[in-house]
């Protein structure tokens, strides 16, 4: 069985676009030409999420239920459902600085009407302007192709970094250490299970773009006086959220988040300072929550996303060093739930409806001014 998971715009549930399945036209495809998604108060970039292609015969591609077919399965929060409408779309995008560009981009409907924004295949220069920077706003002008019948496997999986940027003090058995200054071998504090030592290290190089640089968590931007100073983390690396918020949401208090969904809440933006970043990963035998600049955030989890995203020179150390996690073996489990897109939006959302921090769970985190968080 042959799978690959990419990142996609999540636009939710819609109307069957293609009813018909005795043939490969979707019938319904005009009726988004014309329509707006994404706005300035709830951009497109906060729905972006993970859809797992699922190719069980192994020819390349997923197939619709077109022509009575028997349909292969999209995998959305682990729940499988047969790939029903495959539709290429002409848009106008509206970046989050105002700019604008005209672009295509690939819509998947499933059989349960859940409805995807999809890239290009690898190496396509239709995905180019798609990294251009952050999406507010898509609207559809034109249809390409609405017959398609098969989406194919090998899309861009995005350049997904989660890492610490160059410069982040890890709280160690030495004490803060500047990320790039720690070795295997080094020990780091966790939250769960003492100092425990590192047993890989990664370092990438990446220009400066909405996908890449970093996200900046002011001081105390998480409440309890955390982080206790800057903190700077690429966008896709997962903060902890601990707050009766969560635990209402998800049944714990205690969940991760990913840095670029939190922008919304006061005291995390993403600055683009310097033209390169470079960014270091630790790993280490179990997934785990590390402190970095103070603030709980976690260890290099190698999910097939994230190897997918290393560069080569990291899966070659990688591979070299844990040569199991590159035959297909599973990856560690999550130190704690992980929540992403539209449930990670909405908590975020609710925080700072409710002016509450992330650590917002007082026998947990010690008391602090928490400057960014004055409920008065």
């Amino acid at each position: 069985m042959a799978q690959k998971t990419i990142e996609v715009i999540n636009l939710g549930a819609m109307a069957d676009l293609d009813p018909d399945e005795q043939d490969a036209v979707a019938e319904n495809a005009a009726a988004l030409v014309g329509m707006t998604f994404g706005s300035a108060e709830s951009p497109l970039y906060q729905q972006l999420d993970y859809l797992t292609l699922d190719d069980p015969s192994g020819d390349g591609a997923v197939s619709s239920n077109d022509y009575g077919w028997s349909p292969e399965d999209v995998i959305f929060d682990g729940i499988a459902s047969g790939l029903d409408s495959v539709i290429d779309y002409q848009v106008d995008l509206v970046f989050n600085d105002g700019s604008t560009a005209a672009a295509e981009i690939l819509l998947l409907q499933d059989m349960s009407g859940r409805t995807f924004l999809a890239p290009f295949l690898v190496g396509s220069a239709k995905n180019d302007v798609l990294n251009d920077g952050g999406i507010r706003s898509m609207t559809f002008t034109g249809i390409v192709n609405d017959a398609g019948t098969h989406a194919y496997v090998d899309r861009e999986a995005d350049a997904f970094v989660v890492c610490f940027l160059e410069g982040t003090r890890i709280r160690a058995a030495a004490g803060e250490v500047p990320v790039e200054r720690l070795s295997v071998g080094d020990l780091v504090e966790t939250l769960d299970h003492g100092f425990q030592p590192l047993i890989w290290l990664g370092q990438e190089t990446v220009s400066a773009g909405r996908r890449t640089s970093p996200i900046r968590l002011r001081e105390k931007a998480l409440g309890a006086g955390f982080p206790e100073r800057d903190l700077y983390l690429s966008p896709q690396h997962r903060v902890l959220f601990d707050s009766p918020i969560a635990g209402r949401m998800f049944g714990t208090d205690q969940v991760f988040v990913p840095a670029t969904k939190m922008i919304d809440l006061p005291g995390v933006t993403q600055p683009v300072v310097q033209a390169r970043h470079h960014y270091w990963h630790l790993m280490l035998k179990r997934h785990e929550i590390l402190f970095a600049e103070g603030a709980p955030v976690e260890s290099f989890l190698p999910g097939p996303i994230a190897l997918a995203g290393l560069s080569p020179e990291n899966r070659a150390s990688l591979r070299k060093r844990l040569p199991f996690l590159m035959q297909g073996q599973p990856a560690p489990s999550a130190a704690r739930p992980c929540i992403s897109g539209a449930a990670a939006a909405n908590l975020v959302r609710r925080h700072r409806r409710n002016k509450r921090p992330p650590l917002a769970n007082p026998a947990a985190w010690e008391a602090s001014s928490g400057m960014l968080w004055d409920r008065a």
